[in-house]
């Protein structure tokens, strides 16, 4: 008796199930077989996902089962399939342009789901295999160029709730779940998102010392020492000094223009 188990990527896609089919027919040739399959490729990491959105009361969990039920559905179809020259990684997004044959690929951002030899599986955006059942044959050809991506705090279920403002290379990006973001662009593969200070950017100025020139009285002097950036906000003034002379007689303390009391 043999046991033969079969899971992840041996049975991602009709193509490697087919071979599994192979590998299976070949083994009860030689005698009593126990076949264990388990989940597709990837399935198991979207049915945990869901799992956690459910629990927290996240809606966006049925979208992790549509991909689940997709991914399966599919399996009767056939995956879009073409082929590549140097090296593609897998799960990068890609623009692809200029195929030969199967133009219906032209002018979309796909996944890459599996590269087997000189054989490139794509998926969509939501990692779905492409359906090219009705598609025209690969021939030849086509160039696939890597999509900048950037992390960023918004769920997928959040993205219709945006709002944005562009000026030049920089956008502010608004959500009621989130602070506000500037995403600006540095250079092409240079990106960077990061939430929006308000109030002064610059440190409260550090080692404020005096010393007086005064002669003998009673007048007491307090002086405040600011940093004021570039939009024209000081740090609170936080640094500050005093000159001090006792004397009960005289009235109460004068302040400098912007001082406070130490």
């Amino acid at each position: 008796m043999q046991v033969l188990k079969f899971g992840g990527t041996s049975v991602a896609n009709g193509e490697n199930i087919n071979k599994v089919v192979q590998l299976v027919q070949e083994a009860l040739t030689k005698g009593r077989t126990i076949l264990v399959v388990s989940a597709l490729g990837g399935i198991t990491d979207i049915l945990r996902q869901a799992g956690q959105l459910a629990a927290t009361g996240d809606e966006s969990y049925k979208e992790k089962l549509q991909i689940v039920e997709h991914r399966h559905l599919l399996l009767r179809l056939r995956p879009a399939l073409v082929g590549r020259v140097g090296e593609l990684l897998v799960d990068r997004l890609r623009d692809l342009q200029g195929v030969v044959g199967m133009t219906q690929l032209n002018g979309n951002y796909y996944y890459v789901s599996s590269v087997v030899g000189s054989n490139v599986t794509i998926a969509d955006l939501n990692h779905v295999p492409i359906n090219s059942l009705g598609y025209s044959a690969y021939i030849s050809g086509g160039t696939a160029s890597v999509i900048y991506a950037i992390t960023s705090p918004y769920a997928a279920n959040e993205l219709a709730q945006l709002k944005y403002a562009q000026n030049v290379n920089t956008m502010v990006i608004c959500h009621p779940n989130h602070p506000p973001y500037i995403l600006t662009l540095v250079s092409p593969t240079n990106w960077t998102l990061n939430p929006i200070v308000f109030g002064s950017t610059v440190a409260t100025p550090g080692g404020v010392s005096v010393s007086s020139t005064l002669a003998a009285g009673g007048v007491n002097y307090a002086y405040i020492v600011t940093a004021v950036d570039a939009g024209g906000l000081d740090e609170l003034g936080l640094g500050h000094g005093l000159i001090s002379r006792t004397d009960p007689s005289m009235p109460a303390a004068r302040r400098g223009r912007g001082a406070r009391s130490p």
